[in-house]
């Protein structure tokens, strides 16, 4: 099985329908980790070097953030 690895940023997904609702699906999923930068890094001050390893360690890399149309 393909271990995957979302890269959540959404500054106000509690407000997101749609965000709220994917990340009830994925509780319990063996496989798939979300990882919430913002919970992770509060003041932005982003460790690259622990990102980078932890990238190294998925198969699938998913990016989800709010686009603002």
């Amino acid at each position: 099985m393909k271990r995957i690895l979302i890269i959540f940023a959404h500054p106000g997904y509690h407000r997101s329908h749609a965000n709220r609702a994917m990340l009830k699906g994925l509780k319990g999923l063996e496989d798939v980790k979300v990882h919430d930068l913002y919970q992770h890094y509060p003041n932005m001050f982003i460790d690259v070097a622990r990102e980078q390893r932890m990238l190294r360690d998925y198969d699938i890399i998913i990016f989800q953030h709010p686009f603002y149309w």
